[in-house]
Parts: structure tokens; sequence; C-alpha cells
């Protein structure tokens, strides 16, 4: 059957009509997919960024807890102290993602409580970030700070905290009261006592070890102190572990507040610029002040005329004005010794000195001291029981062979080696270690009650204190953080 031209035309007009209306469907439905597709990104970029907030704002309550539960201890303190601490980064077990806290100290004034110096009070703002990773990232990554992150954002807020810090503070507390002699022997390091050596009468007392060869060396009565071990010693007697003395120095050069060196009383001595006969406190020297005049008769038995021919003069290496008199290093001359028997009297040597290996008649009385060593190689008895003498020593006592006896206090600075036949009735201190191997017996005298011029020191450490007072954080529910831009 032929078709008509018109029926031609009918059928071309729906072909097209049905391209033009799935052309429109088909537009149609790629912008409705387009659509669902766009959708479906910003809701998952919404979901990101709530995670991320989620994730900032359990980094804040953690950071803030763990603050919190610091007060009383010193870690926060440390870190408050700093100004600013960030808190590692924590991988979220929930979310692929991390948060991180940063704590800054924004407003800190010192000293905000009258009396206390090492007392902060300061402004605190903590800043967490919370960040989320796509599923491609590792947690090495994400812990390393990826910038491969799909979505961040940060909370911040601010609060008061006050800590209290204080550094290791090293205080000396010097004292230079009269000092009391106490024990027969006194050592501020060890005791070594061989030999037929012994002590009695006294205790002893040790900042080291006690070490002695014999049970009796110590005898009874006595007591053994130490601050070490003790071995040799009867248990009853025996008191090891105690808290060690300080030891006194000698106040030679008068430096110690309110007391005078024994330069000065010796210059005074010799040269009549005060009263020497122990009735009366000594002026510095450099105060010319009413000087004594010292008569033909008293200055004749007293030696001072030996002495002052004997004495060279010392001058202050840090006041080249001040000089004063000193009798001089090396052996001491029979001379100068005989000349040295003043009760009051008090004589200096400035250097090391030496007993020599022959007989010295050295009746000595008052108060020696040698500004060095002191050797003895011979036969002396110096002091007497009634008027003790004091043999002050800064640097090391050796006692070779001989027999010496000696009535009164016997004090070094440095160490103590005694060998030979000694007798000491009086007391024996020493800085340094006593060691004995010969038959040195000390018998202690309480006549000798004090002594001047010895200067103690007392040095006190206390550790470093630091430790987080309070912290202000939000009362539960209470929101208190605002959303800042993050950084970096």
């Amino acid at each position: 059957m032929k078709k008509t031209r018109g029926a031609v035309r009918r059928s071309g007009f729906v072909l097209l009509t049905v391209v033009l209306v799935t052309a429109v469907l088909m537009i149609s439905a790629m912008m409705f997919v387009i659509q669902l597709g766009t959708e479906g990104h910003v809701a998952k970029t919404d979901a990101y960024f709530k995670s991320a907030l989620n994730l900032a704002e359990s980094g804040l309550t953690n950071a803030l807890m763990d603050i919190s539960s610091g007060i009383g201890a010193e870690t926060w303190a440390v870190r408050l102290h700093g100004g600013t601490y960030t808190l590692p980064v924590v991988v979220s077990s929930g979310v692929h993602g991390t948060y991180q806290v940063r704590v800054d100290v924004v407003g800190t004034v010192e000293n905000p409580y009258e009396g206390d110096q090492y007392k902060y009070h300061g402004m605190v703002r903590l800043t967490s970030t919370g960040i989320v990773y796509p599923p491609s990232v590792s947690v090495v990554q994400m812990e390393a700070g990826s910038s491969n992150y799909s979505a961040r954002r940060a909370i911040s807020m601010s609060t008061i905290a006050t800590w209290t810090i204080s550094p290791e503070i090293t205080t000396t507390d010097t004292s230079s009261d009269e000092y009391s002699i106490r024990y027969g022997i006194y050592t501020g390091a060890n005791l070594r006592m061989w030999g037929a050596s012994y002590e009695v009468d006294g205790d002893v007392f040790a900042n080291g070890n006690i070490d002695v060869l014999k049970a009796d060396t110590v005898v009874d009565p006595g007591l053994a102190f130490a601050a070490g071990t003790i071995s040799g010693v009867p248990d009853l007697r025996s008191n090891p572990g105690v808290d060690p003395i300080p030891f006194p120095t000698i106040n030679l050069d008068g430096t110690e507040p309110g007391k005078l060196g024994y330069r000065v009383l010796y210059d005074a001595y010799v040269t009549g610029k005060a009263p020497f006969d122990g009735t009366n406190g000594y002026p510095d020297t450099r105060i010319t002040g009413n000087p004594l005049d010292a008569s033909m008769v008293y200055r004749a038995t007293r030696g001072i005329d030996t002495l002052l021919n004997k004495s060279i003069m010392w001058t202050d290496p840090s006041n080249s004005s001040r000089t004063l008199k000193v009798l001089p290093a090396g052996p001491i001359s029979q001379e100068v010794a005989s000349a040295m028997q003043n009760p009051q009297g008090v004589y200096l040597f400035d250097g090391a000195v030496s007993l020599p290996k022959k007989d010295v008649t050295a009746a000595w009385s008052g108060t020696v001291v040698i500004n060095g060593d002191f050797s003895i190689s011979s036969n002396i008895t110096v002091g007497s029981g009634g008027t003790p003498m004091k043999l002050l020593v800064t640097g090391d006592i050796t006692k070779d062979n001989g027999c010496s006896t000696i009535n009164g206090l016997v004090y070094t600075n440095g160490t103590f080696s005694g060998d030979g036949t000694a007798d000491l009735i009086g007391a024996l201190m020493a800085k340094g270690s006593v060691d004995t191997n010969g038959t040195l017996h000390v018998q202690y005298n309480s006549d000798l009650g004090t002594v001047g011029g010895l200067v103690t020191t007392t040095t006190t450490t206390s550790p470093a204190y630091n430790k987080l007072d309070t912290f202000e954080r939000p009362a539960d529910g209470q929101r208190m953080w605002q959303e800042v831009t993050p950084e970096g």
C-alpha cells in the first residue's frame, strides 16, 4: 500500500518528538545524577567537618582532665612556666583522624601573693585541633601531620591557673661563736688508729669511717660515732650512720664580720696596739687608736723584742695599705720557741714550719697559728695541764719519730698523720683524715671548753620545688569554647 505524503510527514514529526523527549529525559536524568552526587559530596564533607569538630572537642576535654588531675604535682607547673606546651598527637580509635592540643600562657603575673616570690598566676589558653583523614592515609602519616587531610577544625578556650616554681636554693650559714670542744678526736673525714694508739676519757667522731686495730682503742666508757662505717669497736659503743657535723675553719685574715683574724691578733700582740693580756677584745690594727705602751719589763717577760726581731711584714693582697707583722716560715728556732710562753699570747707563722730533728725546748702557751703545714721530728713538750695551749694549723700535720707531749687542742684544716710516740692531753681535730700508726695516746681534757677564732659554715641545699596549685575548668556540661581558624 502506498503511503501518502501526509502520512510521511506525520511519522517524521513523531520521530523528532521522540528524539527531543528522549534528549530532555536524558538531560534531566544526568542533572539528577549530578545533583545527587553533589549532595552526597556535601553530606560527606559535612560529616568530615563534624567529625573533625568532635575530635577537637575530645582533645580539649582530655587536656582539661589531664591538667586538672595534675594539681599538686610538678609536671604541669613546669609546662605552664615554659609559656607554651603542645601535647602529643592522639590518633582517634573511632574516627580516622587525630587531635592535638596546644597550651599557651597568654598573661603571667609574678608575685601575686605578698611574701611569696615563687608564685605565678596566669591566663591559660587551650587550642585543640581535630583533623580527619581519608582512608588512604596511614596512622604513621597521621601522627606525622600529613597535609593530605579531608577536614580540619579548631576550638579554643581560656582559663586561669596558679603554680609554684622554686629553683634549687643553696644557703650558707656562718657562725663565729665560740666553738665547743666536745670530742677527744673529731675528724671531718676518716679515722684510722693502728699500732698502740688509743683514746681515753672522751668520745671520737668521724664524718667518714672509723677503723681501729684493737677493740680497746676507744677506751670504755668512750663511744665512737661515724657518719660512715665503724670497724673494731664493740657494738655497744659503736654508733655508725649518724649525721655529720660541719667542720669549723680558722678565721685567719679577719674576713668574718664581727671577728678579728689571727693575723690581726698577733700584730696587736707584738706591736702594743691593743691590750694583749686577754682581758679585752682586740680592735682592728688598721685603727691605731690609743696604743698601749709596753714597758721594758713587760716586753722582756713576754719575749716581745725577740718576736719582733724575727717577724716579717705581711701585706694584704686585697688591700695594700694593710700590713701586719707575722712570723716567717721554716724551722722554728730555739730562740722563737722560748719566747712563746704567754697563756694570753697569739703567735702566727705565715707558711709551713717544722720542728727540726733535734730536741727543742718549746714550753709553748697561748695560741699558736701556722698558716701552712706543720711537721714534728723532735722531742717536744708544749703547754701544761693548768694552761692548755691551742695549736691551729691550716695545712697538714705530720708527726714523725720522736717523743712529744702536747697539753691542749691540736687542730688542723688538713690531715693528721702520726708515727712514733706522742701524748696529747686535750683534743685532736682534723678536717681531713686522721691516720696513726705509732703510739698516739689521746686523753680528752674537758677543761678545754671552747675555742674562739674558728668559723663554722653550714651549707644547706633545698631541692627544686614545682607544683600546680589551682586550675579552673568549666563545670560539667558547660561549654566555654569557641571555634577558631586552624593554624598552618
